[in-house]
């Protein structure tokens, strides 16, 4: 988590900066740590951008590997059905 939390502070702002100057509305990030850094950060203020949050797509993350969790198909669909109102 630490060496996340460094490229993203010394990266991943700059990259933000970059895409919302270039037109971006939309960020897609995905899982926990990317969550609290983002809110950390309060990048939908800075930048007036809109962001998504999904899990991490791990193999590991127990939302994407249970069977019967139909929150994330419902989160996902939820998601592409409502993107245009986003962006």
């Amino acid at each position: 988590m630490r060496y996340a939390r460094e490229c993203a502070n010394k990266w991943l702002l700059k990259e933000i900066e970059i895409i919302t100057k270039d037109g971006a509305k939309l960020i897609i990030a995905l899982g926990n740590d990317v969550k609290k850094w983002v809110e950390k950060q309060k990048i939908e203020e800075k930048f007036k951008i809109n962001i998504v949050q999904l899990p991490h797509p791990s193999g590991r993350s127990r939302k994407w590997n249970n069977k019967n969790n139909k929150e994330i198909i419902y989160e996902i669909k939820n998601l592409l059905n409502n993107i245009t109102e986003l962006v």
